[in-house]
């Protein structure tokens, strides 16, 4: 839980149902965050949050994107 108060714009995470996205906004008074799915924005509560992934490993994933 400690990962989520240190959201910040630009960071990759993984949902608990599985969708991966980019955090374009934080709202820490109403607890949500806004995801960037490919260009479509959503919102879910911080606690919809699996997993923040490491920013080497989500610069990485980006690469390869770029590269296909």
């Amino acid at each position: 839980m400690e990962s989520l108060n240190k959201l910040q714009k630009g960071y990759e995470v993984i949902t608990i149902g599985g969708l991966y996205g980019t955090v374009d906004e934080v709202d820490t008074d109403k607890r949500t965050v806004v995801l960037d799915v490919d260009g479509v924005y959503l919102t879910f509560e911080l606690t919809a949050i699996k997993t923040v992934l490491p920013q080497a490993e989500a610069e990485a994933s980006e690469e390869s994107a770029i590269e296909e």
